[in-house]
């Protein structure tokens, strides 16, 4: 028996999916250069977009948490998500 979980699944460029794991993972610079020279080699990236793609998906996180929080404040997990996702976008 297998899961596949389709929650994000979707057509679009594969920095996002870059950025989503440098975010949630909290990556630093340095681990992001690594992510980048390990899962880039055929793709060709402007200067600053992966800086950029991350700022994207903690700001949708942060907002994303804010809202279900409205709805279930008591929830930790969305609490220290927020949290965490602000800290890193100062």
């Amino acid at each position: 028996l297998r899961l596949i979980d389709f929650e994000y699944a979707g057509r679009g460029h594969c920095l996002f999916d870059w950025a989503t794991i440098a975010a949630f993972g909290d990556l630093d610079e340095s681990d992001c250069e690594q992510l980048l020279q390990v899962m880039s080699r055929d793709i060709a990236l402007r200067a600053g977009a992966l800086p950029a793609a991350i700022r994207l998906v903690r700001l949708l996180a942060y907002f994303w948490s804010r809202k279900e929080l409205a709805r279930r404040p008591a929830d930790a997990g969305l609490a220290d998500l927020k949290e965490r996702m602000r800290a890193a976008l100062e």
